[in-house]
């Protein structure tokens, strides 16, 4: 466009020279006064058409002003900025006398500007507010403003010179949209009429109706009078005295501002909050005893400094600093709980009193509390591996259990588990008959670990599989006080003698409870003083009562039925008896402390008896328990003798093995191969025989895992091979199988 307003002042030029050549070729005619006066028209015309010319490059210049501002019209703008794009703005504006009656071209991005352009959102409203869920406008020029206002601008008309490209010669003006511009530029059309032809009058466009100004004054007011300027509250008002009224800026029109007593210059007030930035929540970067984070943003100016927070948006706590600065820091730590999640904003208002806020953000608190321990940690020792089990804490945050193995050749230990199981077997390397040390810590999703709980055991060869086990210290059914004596029926049931409790319980064999018999004192039916129990083949039931020195006898509903026995040393008399046992006849055999074996029909009626104190074969020494095999030989176990003697069902003895270090007080053949268990207490071991005396294994050391014992006092061998071992100072019953 640059070039053709070039071309043109080189055409006059070239329209200038060539008029001043004609005159010298004239001066040559001898009739000066015809010279003269063909020189003054030629100059008459040339002013004329100098006129013509300069009339056409105006025209031209507007046109390229409107263009230049379709062209640079690129930016968001706001209230504040001062530049050429808001000169344009306000160019834009000004052609609604209705949005922006003031008129000002200032370049500068004030109130009157601002109101001027939420006007112009409002009115297209459809295009500018509505896609973003607004009815009001806003002042600020945006994306949706600038096409609006672009749209508009692209509606306007230009006046052109149009060279139809397949015939230049036909050259004519046009009238186009401003749209369509730069296509007709393109190809050589150029801004303005055609030489010689008139410009195309548009279509004027109705003036609208004048917008009130002054609605406080009589009258409609188009622009403020003289001498008034218009108040916050949007009336025309009288300023102030000392008001200045020559400021170069639209916002001088509004307010009341004075200058100041060093120079005249206009003082404006400040009305734009502070603009927040880099808000940040950190947690506090030393230890403290108490939750502490740290809140943190950027202002632009001056100003103070306040963070709202809660568990929910409602906030309810507040921490402020009344310093003014630009970097904020303000520290949160009352009313902190760990693992919770907190709303907060941030805000700052600057010595005006504009005041600005943050959106709602989060920050969670490092939860520093640990977990609750593991419950039940138990330790079962096997061949060359141990089995841990345990009960995981019910915290809501609670993530997993994490266990390390310590022994003697490693002490510092290695973790051997870590996850949410409530078990784990342990097979990594372990040694027999070597003790090893295991600590259970819970951690939760912080990694917050508990103090850790030990448990200890040593990997042994069992004879058999652990199966089960019930029963814990206690009144309750299925609980214990210290039991003594166990037996089974033909049906598998076991029956458990709990002389402290007074009575004598039922399960089935798997430790389900079934019944109970209660009662106490010395009397008939009583169960005061309860030792080792026994069942026939009908399901009656023997118990023996140690201080009563008798032998009483029950149905299997607990029905008492009769009894026999007093203290002595005759035939049907005891003194402290112990061990019952019950041949494939009915026939009932007692050992007691007068060093015998006595035999009785089931009804309590003296058979025979056998056995004296001594060490020969045959002669016996405290006996504590006694059992019989399917072939109705009879077992004895002497505590003193420190043995285990084999007899006939007539007392004829036929074998006999032990050892000194044995001190056991029970034991049981197995119906199945006559295998022989011992029940050693005090080592807390159950040892097995062949039914001649064969040693074949040995399992169990002190404890309260699973194969582990505190004094173990009876023993029963069911149908199946399944082994139970009364526990009794663990209060319970253990199930094992044989193989």
């Amino acid at each position: 466009m640059k070039t053709k307003i070039l071309v043109f002042f080189i055409c006059l030029s070239l329209l200038i020279s060539f008029n001043f050549t004609q005159a010298q070729a004239t001066t040559a005619t001898p009739d000066l006064e015809t010279l003269a006066q063909t020189l003054r028209q030629q100059i008459e015309d040339l002013i004329g058409r100098i006129l013509q010319l300069q009339e056409e490059l105006k025209k031209i210049t507007t046109e390229f002003k409107e263009v230049e501002k379709v062209v640079k019209f690129t930016q968001n703008l706001h209230k504040g900025l001062k530049d050429k794009e808001v000169e344009y703005l306000q160019e834009f504006l000004s052609e609604y006398p209705e949005i922006y009656p003031e008129g000002l071209v200032t370049g500068y991005f004030g109130r009157l500007t601002e109101n001027a352009v939420k006007k112009f959102q409002e009115k297209y409203a459809d295009d500018v507010l509505k896609p973003y869920g607004l009815n009001k406008g806003t002042g600020y020029v945006g994306e949706k403003t600038i096409a609006k206002i672009n749209e508009l601008m692209a509606g306007k008309k230009i006046t052109i010179c149009h060279y139809p490209p397949d015939n230049p010669e036909n050259r004519h003006t046009i009238v186009i949209n401003k749209s369509a511009l730069e296509a007709h530029l393109t190809h050589g059309d150029f801004i303005g009429a055609c030489p010689d032809e008139p410009i195309p009058t548009p279509t004027p466009t109705p003036e609208p109706e004048p917008e009130d100004v002054c609605p406080n004054l009589e009258g409609v007011q188009t622009i403020i009078p003289s001498g008034l300027i218009k108040n916050s509250e949007g009336n025309c008002v009288e300023p102030e005295p000392g008001a200045i009224l020559g400021c170069i800026d639209e916002t001088a029109l509004n307010y009341n501002f004075r200058a100041t007593q060093d120079n005249n210059t206009c003082i404006y007030p400040d009305t734009t909050s502070p603009v927040i930035s880099n808000v940040q929540a950190l947690p506090a970067p030393y230890i403290t005893t108490a939750p502490l984070f740290i809140i943190t943003w950027q202002t632009n100016e001056k100003s103070d400094s306040v963070v709202d927070y809660g568990l929910t948006t409602s906030y309810g706590f507040t921490v402020s600093k009344e310093r003014e600065v630009t970097s904020h820091e303000v520290y949160v730590s009352s009313n902190l709980i760990g693992g919770k999640t907190y709303h907060y904003k941030v805000s700052s208002t600057d010595e005006a009193d504009n005041k600005a806020q943050s959106t709602d953000k989060t920050f969670t608190v490092l939860d520093t509390a640990s977990p609750d321990e593991v419950s039940n940690f138990i330790a079962i020792g096997g061949d060359r591996q141990i089995s841990l089990s345990w009960t995981n804490p019910t915290n809501e945050d609670f993530a997993g259990i994490k266990i390390i193995r310590k022994s003697a050749d490693n002490p510092d230990g290695i973790t051997v588990y870590t996850g949410i199981g409530v078990s784990y077997i342990d097979t990594n390397n372990l040694l027999n008959e070597i003790p090893y040390y295991y600590k259970a810590f819970s951690y939760d999703e912080d990694q917050n670990y508990s103090s850790g709980v030990w448990v200890y055991t040593t990997p042994i060869l069992l004879p058999g599989q652990f199966l089960l086990n019930w029963g814990s210290y206690g009144t309750d059914d299925g609980q214990f006080k210290h039991p003594r004596g166990i037996a089974i029926d033909t049906s598998g049931n076991i029956y458990v003698t709990d002389p402290v409790n007074n009575r004598i319980q039922k399960f089935t064999s798997n430790g389900i409870f079934i019944t109970k018999w209660v009662s106490s004192g010395y009397d008939d039916d009583r169960f005061k003083d309860s030792t080792r129990i026994a069942i026939d083949s009908s399901g009656n039931i023997y118990v023996t009562e140690y201080n009563k020195h008798r032998v009483q006898k029950f149905t299997s509903d607990g029905v008492f039925v009769t009894n026999w026995g007093s203290e002595g040393s005759g035939d049907g008399q005891f003194f402290i008896p112990s061990g019952i046992a019950v041949d494939s006849n009915d026939n009932i055999y007692v050992v007691d402390a007068n060093h015998r074996v006595q035999k009785f029909t089931s009804d309590g009626i003296f058979i025979t008896k056998w056995g004296s104190y001594g060490t020969d074969d045959g002669q016996l020494g405290s006996p504590v328990d006694i059992a019989i095999d399917v072939n109705d030989n009879v077992y004895v176990l002497e505590t003193s003798n420190s043995r285990v003697q084999k007899f006939t069902k007539d007392g004829t003895f036929i074998a006999k093995w032990g050892q000194d270090s044995i001190l056991a007080n029970s034991l049981a053949v197995d119906p199945n191969n006559g295998n022989i268990y011992v029940v050693d207490g005090y080592k807390n071991r159950i040892q097995k025989f062949t039914n001649d005396g064969t040693f074949l294994t040995e399992w169990g050391s002190k404890g309260f895992g699973y194969g582990e014992f505190d004094y173990p006092n009876d023993i029963v061998v069911d149908a199946s091979g399944n082994i139970y071992v009364l526990d009794r100072r663990n209060q319970r019953i253990q199930k094992f199988s044989s193989e």
